[in-house]
């Protein structure tokens, strides 16, 4: 653990983006989530789009990765949609984007329609200066072998990130899921885990696995238990 300006860094908070996408998020709770992020020193945050422009007026100074999501929770919109968002919110302000697969056209077997919108919002987004483009599949609607193969399907697109999870989804992650995404993409690309994260043993087990990066909306209770073990 350190200290410095009044901000307490530990070895897992620059490995958290700590998350606030519920639907009632109110103003009070995100700037909330500001104090913690300017607290702890997270690596990022991930809010709504309607909160991205306060968000980075408050951390603009930070070095705190502000992010949102596109396509967000179900992915069925059309890629013309999908890369409208993404242009919103660099345009507001996020630094990085999460963008939901369009899971229903996967597991139609329409893979030239995932692997261009893949390619399509990937090289928008980095045209327009995103730091990092982080794809969700939303694993609890995938079997082991569908997992395997989409996150190939990432992989080549160019993204930076898969992530696992929306956390509106039917589960959250586990270490197998990691393992299985690592297995199938070596070290192509990085693995952002998320969707029911909620103690630091989770988050370390996660990263064991082979996770880079922990996604969670109980980011501040990981920190703090690592924190009182410090």
């Amino acid at each position: 653990m350190a200290q410095r300006d009044g901000k307490i860094f530990t070895a897992i908070s620059k490995k958290i983006d700590a998350t606030l996408l519920k639907p009632n998020a109110t103003i009070e709770e995100v700037l909330a989530l500001v104090g913690e992020a300017q607290k702890y020193g997270y690596r990022g945050v991930c809010v709504p789009p309607y909160h991205v422009p306060l968000v980075k007026s408050a951390l603009s100074d930070s070095g705190t990765e502000v992010s949102s999501v596109v396509g967000f929770p179900l992915g069925f919109v059309t890629k013309p949609v999908k890369l409208y968002e993404i242009e919103t919110l660099l345009a507001s302000g996020a630094t990085e984007v999460e963008v939901v697969v369009n899971i229903g056209a996967y597991l139609s077997g329409h893979l030239e329609v995932v692997e261009d919108e893949l390619s399509s919002v990937v090289d928008v987004a980095k045209t327009l200066g995103a730091n990092a483009v982080k794809i969700i599949i939303e694993i609890g609607y995938l079997n082991l072998r569908q997992v395997e193969e989409l996150s190939r399907l990432v992989a080549d697109s160019g993204a930076d990130y898969i992530k696992t999870s929306t956390g509106f989804g039917p589960r959250g992650v586990t270490t197998e899921d990691v393992i299985a995404i690592r297995e199938a993409v070596g070290e192509r690309l990085k693995i952002k885990a998320s969707g029911g994260i909620r103690t630091l043993e989770q988050a370390l087990e996660l990263m064991k696995a082979g996770a880079s990066l922990i996604g969670t909306s109980s980011a501040r209770a990981i920190v703090e238990e690592e924190l009182r073990g410090a």
